[in-house]
């Protein structure tokens, strides 16, 4: 008989930490994955340059490995002809239960990652509409959507990454990370 088997965190995501961190200025909780080099000791004097990853839900599980294998380098990772300087990867993604659906992780990305004032493109709203009238999107999802296609957010998510994450507790637990 087959069973799940639990595998820790740290078995598949390698010098991984993932938060939640409720944002005043976007008004919703992200999940952020940190990722340091191998090697990382935050007690040392070393910064590290940091990169930041929007769609950590997708992105962080497939980036994830490939940073550890290129930043591994300097502590005997692959021998590549132009090796990486190691750096900290910031995934930022969305809660499970916010972006249950398909549908909803489009809205959530729309509201944060397209600037205030986009215009919503041409055909836009009749080709979702028709999209939920033949029953291949949940209405409410679709409506969710293009409001957030409407009034998109990205100021609040940019304000969240430049000013709350950039002074959340989480720097403290890896060292000197976003400072």
């Amino acid at each position: 008989m087959l069973k799940p088997f639990e595998l820790p965190l740290s078995a598949v995501m390698p010098g991984t930490s993932v938060f939640e961190i409720d944002s005043e200025r976007a008004g919703c909780t992200y999940l952020v994955w940190v990722t340091t080099p191998p090697g990382y000791d935050p007690r040392a004097d070393r910064h590290y340059p940091v990169i930041f990853q929007p769609d950590g839900n997708i992105a962080a599980p497939p980036t994830i490995p490939m940073v550890q294998m290129l930043c591994g380098m300097e502590s005997g990772g692959l021998e590549l002809m132009q090796p990486i300087e190691p750096f900290i990867q910031v995934a930022v993604g969305y809660r499970p239960d916010a972006v249950a659906t398909a549908i909803d992780f489009l809205a959530t990305r729309a509201r944060d990652l397209l600037p205030p004032g986009e215009p919503l493109p041409p055909g836009m709203e009749a080709a979702l509409e028709a999209v939920a009238e033949i029953g291949a999107m949940d209405r409410g999802g679709v409506s969710n959507y293009l409001k957030n296609l409407r009034n998109p957010r990205g100021a609040a998510f940019l304000g969240f990454l430049g000013d709350e994450l950039r002074k959340h507790p989480v720097k403290s637990s890896v060292g000197s990370l976003l400072g």
